[in-house]
Formats: structure tokens, sequence, C-alpha cells
């Protein structure tokens, strides 16, 4: 998986410094050439998150290549990439062979200690609930529920969460706020769907 996405990381800087080397010079076959690129790069990123990294890298490097004459022959610079490329395989394949699954493992394990402070800190909230997979909108909808999760990556987090805005937004947290005024539960009145909207 990590060769595949360097591989693919590799091939769109090479080809992105090959077709901007090519075009360098006319302002309107460059605004052509990545206008179109955008566009494919746009369907090609569809495919997939590898080839979604191929795409932005071919484009990074049109833009690059085209904005600075990279001088020497074409393939030079193309030539310079993949020798990059395989220096930075060359370092990496030591770590791999230790620490096989190390990143996949630490990624999931920090995605659950997420989860988990999260599930902690609403533990008593009645309207909120902490899931193990991303929220749906429809599984929300016309209640007082919010459903969070959460996904990390590195030191990076991202909390997500989902509610129906006209519920738990205005008319849910008003009705929650009255019972807790007026001394009822507050989840009176809350739990079962909108009327009408079922």
């Amino acid at each position: 998986m990590r060769i595949r996405r360097m591989a693919y990381s590799t091939v769109g800087t090479v080809l992105g410094l090959l077709v901007g080397q090519a075009i360098l010079g006319d302002r309107w076959t460059i605004i052509v050439v990545v206008s179109v690129l955008s566009l494919a790069g746009g369907v090609v990123a569809a495919i997939g998150a590898s080839w979604s990294l191929l795409s932005l890298n071919a484009l990074v490097y049109v833009a690059i290549a085209t904005a600075e004459p990279l001088g020497r022959p074409l393939w030079f610079p193309a030539l310079l990439a993949l020798a990059g490329a395989g220096w930075a395989l060359a370092l990496s394949i030591p770590g791999w062979v230790v620490k096989r699954d190390e990143p996949e493992r630490m990624a999931v394990a920090g995605a659950y200690q997420a989860i988990a402070a999260l599930a902690e800190y609403y533990q008593g909230s009645p309207f909120v609930q902490v899931l193990k997979t991303a929220p749906r909108i429809k599984d929300v909808a016309t209640s007082n529920y919010a459903h969070l999760s959460a996904v990390t990556n590195g030191s990076s987090i991202a909390v997500m969460s989902v509610l129906d805005n006209l519920t738990k937004g205005a008319a849910g947290g008003g009705m929650q706020w009255m019972n807790r005024l007026l001394g009822f539960d507050e989840s009176t009145g809350l739990t079962a769907a909108a009327p009408g909207w079922t």
C-alpha cells in the first residue's frame, strides 16, 4: 500500500514535470493544458485515493515547471524526481521491514482512543451518541440527537458530527432548556421523531 502511494505520487510528479517543461513559453497553451489537466484530475480522483494523489501531484508539478524554467534538457528534472523517489524508497524500506504495520495500527488505536474520550465526555448527555463509524445525517433527521465520531492521523484529529438543525438546533434546544427551567426531565417530549416528518 505504501509503495503504491509512493509510486503514484512519483508518476504524477514525473508527468507534471515533463508536461510543464514541454508547454513552457506560450501563456495560452499553459492555461488550456492546466485547465484540461484540472478537469481530468477531478475525474481521475474519483477512481480512488491513489489516483487522486497522482493527479494532484501532476497538476502541482505542471504549475511549478511552467512557472520557472528548470533549464537543462526536458527529461532532466523528471530524472531527478525519479532519483529522489528511489532514494526515499531506499530509506523507507528498512523501517517498513522492522515496523510493518505500525502506522496502520497507530491510526486505528488513535481513532479508538479519540472515540473513547468523546464517549467519556458525553456520557451523561441524553441526546449525544458517540459512534465507532462515521455519523450519517439520515440517522438523526427529525430528532433531537447529535451523533459524533472521530478519526486521527498522527497528531491531528477530526471530529465528525451530524444533527438536524431544525430540531436539535433551534426548536429542540429551546424545548430542552424549557424542560430544565421548569424542572422536568430534559428529554421530555424530545425522544420521538418530530410529527409530520416521519
